[in-house]
């Protein structure tokens, strides 16, 4: 049997009682629990004058494809919350909803259902999932918080709603998205997001295209979009986030292009892009910023151009730019920076020009710049630093001019400076076990007398100390 028209049941009083029955019977629509959804289905052609009118038990609709025309007061006064209704609708008459204040139209893109929502004032959402696919809360201010997606695995479009229960979503709440790992195609944040969660979407590895977070999002929690690896096209980051939490982006290898953090950030977490070896233009990082925690871009390999980092931080954390090899400019460090952490820029080959320390850094950790071997100008240590780590220069083998060690030094590690073959040399003659004076060149250390690098350069074959006034820039000797 198929019908194609709803109409109005003339005896108001038994309605709502009638409307379920034929439901139950018939099979054409289908009232929720407690009466206050109604679906519905695919294959009805008109919802005729007045069919629903007045019936305040019912808060969604939900219609299926098929459906042309929704007439003349059909759901005037029902109180509706949620309208959703399909691609087909041709018409819609101007008084069809009158008397449902907050009401919410969802329909999908470029649907005559959404320009007629906007032509008449009703809020609207592009949708391809009901409000059925969702575990959600009412947060005290009256908006929602998805707690959980409960809909199909896989096979869809995540498009998360602006509205549930004709209230506004705003956040996006902790494990919402779990290891939701079949779930594929493209995934779309409305506007209205204030908040993702801690682990919102870790796992959901499937997620493809570009990722925009929404204009209004505020926090991105830890482990926000953790291991989400499918994206393969740009992230777009608003200006209104403030922090970016701990691995909230690890391992999210697809993005392309150029990476801007907004003006506003202050905090970008450990291990936060750890790993998004896929950018492949500039990582802009703003004077906003005060803290890039440790390993934060480890392994962010395809990043081009110079890094500049943000005159307001202090400590560059252990690991956070390793093996972004990409680098092809400079390395600007400000004079803010007082410690420069392990590993923070080892491996990091492509970096051009001078290094030079600012002056306040006191440590410069193990292995921080090893294998830098792209620099090709001089390194600049200032007064002030008593420590160099392990390992700290070893392998930068592009830099040039003198090595100058000042007296504030009173640690150097092994190796700091092994395979830096492109410093000044000076030739000193070594006698042999058989006595036999040999002239053997070594890397020249420029450095006080007396002082801890003196010693130490005395101490190894490789090295030859050499007097410095620790004012004057040294030239080569004479």
């Amino acid at each position: 049997m198929t019908i194609s028209r709803l109409k109005n049941d003339p005896y108001r009083g038994r309605a709502i009682l009638f409307a379920a029955l034929l439901a139950c019977f018939l099979g054409f629509a289908s009232l929720g629990s407690a009466e206050t959804d109604l679906t519905v289905p695919a294959g009805t052609l008109v919802i005729e004058d007045e069919a629903f009118m007045g019936d305040t038990s019912l808060t969604r609709v939900a219609a299926g494809e098929g459906l042309l025309r929704i007439e003349s007061r059909a759901f005037a006064g029902c109180g509706l919350k949620e309208a959703q209704l399909p691609a087909s609708v041709e018409y819609i008459a101007p008084d069809t909803f009158t008397g449902n204040g907050g009401l919410v139209i969802s329909a999908p893109k470029g649907s005559y259902a959404l320009r007629w929502a906007e032509d008449h004032g009703i809020l609207f959402q592009e949708i391809s999932m009901p409000a059925s696919y969702f575990g959600y809360s009412e947060l005290d201010d009256g908006t929602i918080r998805i707690d959980e997606y409960i809909g199909p695995a896989g096979g869809v479009d995540v498009v998360i709603p602006r509205y549930i229960d004709g209230k506004p979503v705003t956040e996006i709440g902790g494990s919402a998205f779990y290891d939701k790992a079949g779930l594929s195609g493209s995934l779309t944040i409305p506007s209205g997001i204030k908040s993702i969660g801690n682990s919102a979407f870790s796992g959901c590895a499937g997620f493809t295209g570009d990722l925009i977070i929404p204009d209004g999002v505020t926090v991105i929690d830890d482990f926000a979009f953790f291991g989400c690896r499918g994206f393969n096209g740009g992230l777009t980051i608003p200006r209104g986030v403030t922090g970016i939490g701990i691995a909230a982006f690890y391992d999210c290898s697809g993005f392309t292009g150029s990476l801007n953090i907004p003006s506003g950030v202050t905090d970008i977490g450990n291990s936060a892009f750890s790993g998004c070896s896929g950018f492949t233009g500039s990582l802009s990082i703003p004077d906003s910023v005060t803290s890039i925690g440790e390993c934060a871009f480890v392994d962010c390999s395809g990043f081009t151009g110079s890094l500049n980092i943000p005159a307001g931080v202090t400590i560059i954390a252990a690991g956070s730019f390793t093996n972004c090899g990409g680098f092809n400019g400079t390395l600007t460090i400000p004079d803010s920076v007082n410690d420069i952490g392990e590993w923070a820029f080892a491996g990091c080959s492509g970096f051009t020009g001078d290094l030079t320390i600012p002056g306040g850094v006191t440590g410069i950790g193990d292995y921080a710049f090893f294998n830098c071997s792209g620099f090709t100008g001089g390194l600049d240590i200032p007064g002030g630093v008593a420590v160099i780590g392990d390992c700290a220069f070893r392998y930068c083998g592009g830099f040039t001019g003198s090595l100058v060690i000042p007296g504030s030094v009173t640690g150097i590690g092994s190796f700091a400076f092994d395979g830096c073959t492109g410093l000044e040399k000076t030739v000193v003659p070594v006698t042999g076990p058989d006595g036999t004076v040999i002239m053997a060149e070594r890397i020249a250390v420029y450095c006080p007398r007396g002082s801890y690098a003196w010693s130490w350069a005395e101490n190894d074959d490789d090295l030859e100390p050499l007097e410095w006034d620790g004012v004057s820039r040294p030239g080569s000797p004479s």
